[in-house]
């Protein structure tokens, strides 16, 4: 792939493509700056479903996916559904420290920008409850907070990733469920998100198709190249730039439901949230992180 980028238009442009040297960003798979474990970056391996010891997302990915075939992975984190009775609940898994343990949190309810009358009283029985239950506690995600919106309303909780087996690890996800859904009477009062408007989604879902550009922090940037091949899917060449290293990825890329999905080569699908800003801007949540992409004209 061999792009040309017009010059800069003005003082902000000028100050966004300084942070990354462009010519390293958009490149092909075979560019020096690329190698064979560069090309498998989002590549997820197979393994056993069960492990003496969990330190990686690569050794729980395969546990997530014997509890729930559509889990996914996402860059630094592994999303699932739990369940219970009626309830399905979005968890996110993350794992932490020398002695690793698996973090959780998972999705309960979104923040509305109205306070409830009662709202007091409503967070103080959140915290007692969570006090009550070792190591596991209500918390708001601020990192998912929309314009007007306070953040999200998650459970929190840890267990040991040492001797961990799909069983230990589905009975941890099934006693969170069932906590969230006993303490259900206190945190559903608080307003949920509204429906998703998929209409505007599927009317710009076509202008996919292009080059992207993304500069999270100085320093690091994101680079795509989609190419269509049917309607809501193609193609796609990823680079990835951080601290002057890059990596390269490509494979094929589909877009339903607001629901971005990369598949390498070889591997697993990396499923990320999308949210278009307008024909020429989207944002992808890259773990807790809401990453905006620009056009590249």
């Amino acid at each position: 792939m061999c792009v040309v980028l017009p010059a800069a238009r003005g003082l902000a442009e000028d100050e966004l493509f300084s942070k990354v040297a462009i010519d390293s960003v958009f490149t092909t798979a075979s560019s020096k700056s690329s190698s064979e474990a560069n090309q498998a970056a989002i590549t997820i391996q197979a393994g056993a479903a069960k492990v003496d010891s969990v330190k990686d997302l690569d050794q729980l990915f395969p546990l997530a996916k014997e509890i729930d075939e559509e889990a996914v992975r996402e860059f630094g984190a592994i999303r699932l559904v739990s369940q219970s009775d009626k309830w399905s609940f979005s968890t996110r898994m993350t794992i932490q420290g020398d002695s690793p343990k698996v973090v959780f949190e998972m999705a309960l309810v979104t923040l509305g920008e109205a306070s409830l009358e009662n709202e007091r009283a409503i967070w103080l029985s959140l915290m007692e409850a969570g006090q009550a239950t070792q190591a596991t506690f209500f918390g708001i995600n601020r990192e998912s907070a929309e314009a007007g919106k306070q953040g999200q309303l998650v459970l929190r909780s840890t267990m040991s990733a040492v001797g961990l087996t799909t069983e230990s690890l589905r009975s941890k996800l099934q006693s969170l469920s069932q906590f969230a859904v006993e303490n259900s009477a206190a945190w559903s009062q608080f307003r949920a998100k509204p429906a998703e408007n998929t209409a505007k989604a599927a009317v710009v879902e076509s202008s996919l198709v292009g080059q992207w550009l993304a500069t999270p922090v100085s320093g690091e940037a994101y680079a795509i190249d989609l190419k269509a091949a049917s309607e809501g899917s193609g193609t796609f060449q990823l680079v990835h730039v951080k601290d002057s290293k890059s990596t390269v990825s490509s494979g094929k890329y589909s877009l339903k439901d607001g629901k971005f999905s990369l598949k390498a080569d070889s591997g697993d699908p990396l499923v990320f949230p999308l949210t278009w800003s307008d024909a020429d801007q989207f944002e992808l949540e890259i773990g807790t992180v809401k990453v905006n992409f620009k056009r590249q004209k």
